[in-house]
């Protein structure tokens, strides 16, 4: 073989080795660094269907004697801290920290007068997320995300008051609250953008589903009646939550 084809032959090898090694340690670097990511954000919880183990206090219709719900449980702010793993150019994984400390139970039953319930509710959770980055021509890059887990709820006091109190209605009176731990799931979507190799920028929605609250079986005393025998009740915890992050 003559020199003139042999050394080009050599230097394009040679170049063509340093850029797949260089391009293997970008990916075993991008693949084994881990990242962090923080979050805040806001939540508008859905219907808790909060009710009674049975026929007790909260009531389905003006005299009392069907089953009732409690609804509102408000909106609440989002907070979150992450730790994550890039597993594949594609595929996110982490470990995620999520607090949420302002949705409260607001709301009356069909008794006539009502009678009106409220409660403050907070809830931790910890979640195992995945995430799948598309790849996307422009600086934003979308991404599918999904999370299992668990959260802890307490549901506090709960005070409820009748303008009837007295008068032969239910008077005012108060439960006391319980802590909950719940199994936890999560589905979202979001856009991510990057600021050079360091910063990124996540914006997204998700759906979470974070168990149950209850109010436990305990003895109630109302004014005119004396203590009673109640057998508690139990609702659902779940929203939909808008966030912004940094992921770094």
């Amino acid at each position: 073989m003559q020199l003139q084809y042999v050394v080009p032959a050599l230097v394009g090898g040679l170049a063509l080795g340093v850029a797949e090694g260089t391009s293997a340690q970008v990916m075993s670097k991008t693949l084994s660094a881990p990242y962090f990511r923080v979050e805040v954000g806001y939540a508008w919880g859905t219907d808790a269907d909060l009710r009674d183990n049975g026929l007790g206090l909260i009531c389905g219709n003006p005299p009392c004697n069907a089953q009732g719900t409690l609804n509102d449980i408000g909106n609440s702010y989002v907070l979150g801290a992450a730790i994550g793993y890039r597993v594949h150019p594609k595929v996110r994984a982490e470990l995620a920290l999520g607090y949420r400390g302002g949705f409260e139970l607001d709301d009356a039953d069909a008794h006539v007068p009502p009678t009106s319930f409220r409660g403050d509710i907070r809830s931790l959770s910890v979640m195992l997320n995945g995430y799948y980055d598309f790849d996307a021509a422009g600086p934003w890059k979308p991404f599918l995300s999904a999370g299992l887990g668990y959260a802890r709820n307490k549901l506090r006091t709960v005070s409820a008051t009748n303008p009837g109190a007295g008068t032969g209605n239910l008077a005012n009176f108060s439960l006391a609250g319980d802590t909950e731990d719940s199994f936890a799931w999560s589905v979202g979507f979001g856009a991510s953008y990057s600021y050079g190799n360091s910063v990124t920028l996540e914006i997204a929605y998700r759906y979470v589903d974070l168990g149950n609250i209850k109010i436990p079986a305990q003895t109630v005393n109302f004014i005119g009646f004396g203590p009673q025998a109640y057998g508690g009740a139990k609702g659902d915890l779940a929203s939909h939550e808008v966030t912004i992050g940094l992921r770094f």
